[in-house]
């Protein structure tokens, strides 16, 4: 839209940018002088000829002009006239210019020209097929799926650098009941290559810090659930539940049908987490965590019960700040330190990570800060090239 403002176009504009698979992203704009108005309501994914259906409908639709690189593959479905009122070829295509001139005619929060996804990638839609998830009950009215909506919270398969704070992490945990906490070198021992059977751990960490663990065996066509512990300041936010459909999802990629797992008897919490995923009591082993203290143990079949929260979209944590944000004061001492070190900003990015750094002209790396990928494309092997 601010590519064709900047262009000269006025008046209604139609925009079909090319989303693949046979869809597009349309939106309405009016360009006006001061630039483009929006027009619509909310970003959303449709069918090329849906999207022209429903703009038909409109009384001024004979007045709409056209744009967007999805015209290059579905320019056939225009008639005669609508081809007449598409813009120039050239200006099809976003640029660099009209990002910057959208950033520039708002309030210059860089929130603003974020890419907004409004559907999971094909691994993802893949992978909630395979563990059997409902589908996303914001995405209708957010155009956005739930799982895009806090990417603050991660979750990535344990590693070793992880035993002493996943053993910290579990002795807190459990700290006063009849489970004996898992020791660091107890971790270390489920993630080493001489298991007898296959394991599956992960853990969910905010900015460094670990929140929670989820780890389990396969035996035969079974996993067997060895250890669930989630941070009790952050309990009821549904962490348990996605460490466990990680943890059940290797567990099909390796065959197995069913889950078991045993939990102290008058763990209410835990029980009810366990019999909403589709556990059910299969027996009980007396005395397991001490004098009157049972193990209740529970089954349930594979893929899991993972339902979707049904609570209003709110803003994550991460979108909460305060912009603009308040200029940094520096006294003139700072200010000649900085003008003599002659300071580079460095900034370097691949396919799925992007760095910043501050370097001085000896040299020296004074502020390094990676944004990472990494424990987001875990769950999936890697990157997909393509």
């Amino acid at each position: 839209a601010w590519t064709a403002w900047k262009a000269g176009v006025r008046g209604k504009l139609g925009i079909l940018a090319d989303a693949m698979r046979g869809e597009v992203y349309p939106a309405l704009y009016m360009l006006v002088d001061e630039g483009p108005e929006r027009q619509f309501e909310r970003e959303h994914v449709v069918k090329a000829a849906v999207a022209l259906d429903e703009w038909r409908q409109a009384a001024d639709w004979d007045q709409v002009q056209l744009t967007g690189d999805g015209l290059v593959r579905y320019g056939k479905l225009l008639g005669e006239d609508e081809t007449a009122r598409c813009v120039e070829r050239d200006l099809w295509w976003p640029s660099g210019e009209g990002l910057l001139l959208a950033h520039a005619a708002g309030d210059g929060d860089p929130a603003r020209v974020l890419p907004i996804y409004t559907r999971l990638s094909d691994a993802e839609e893949n992978e909630r097929k395979r563990l059997g998830l409902a589908e996303s009950a914001q995405s209708e009215i957010t155009g956005v799926a739930d799982e895009l909506a806090g990417r603050h919270l991660q979750f990535r398969p344990m590693g070793a650098a992880d035993a002493e704070g996943t053993s910290a992490l579990e002795a807190a945990c459990f700290e006063g009941v009849g489970h004996e906490a898992w020791t660091p070198g107890m971790f270390l021992s489920e993630l080493g290559e001489d298991v007898a059977a296959p394991r599956s751990w992960w853990v969910a960490h905010d900015d460094g810090k670990l929140l929670g663990l989820a780890g389990g065996m396969v035996v035969d066509g079974d996993v067997q659930i060895l250890d669930v512990a989630v941070d009790p300041a952050h309990r009821r936010e549904g962490i348990a539940r996605k460490l466990l459909s990680h943890v059940s999802y290797d567990a099909q990629m390796l065959g197995c049908t069913t889950a078991s797992l045993e939990v102290e008897d008058g763990n209410e919490g835990a029980i009810a987490l366990y019999n909403a995923l589709g556990f059910t009591e299969a027996g009980r082993r007396r005395g397991y965590y001490g004098v009157g203290k049972d193990a209740i143990v529970m089954t349930a079949p594979l893929p899991l019960v993972l339902p979707v929260d049904n609570a209003s979209p709110e803003p994550t944590a991460a979108e909460q700040r305060v912009w603009p944000l308040p200029a940094p004061g520096r006294s003139e001492g700072e200010r000649a330190e900085i003008e003599r070190r002659r300071l580079v900003l460095a900034i370097e990015s691949s396919c799925d990570e992007t760095a910043v750094a501050i370097i001085d002209a000896d040299g020296n790396m004074l502020a390094n800060q990676v944004s990472t990928q990494i424990d987001f494309h875990a769950r999936f092997g890697g990157v997909v090239p393509e």
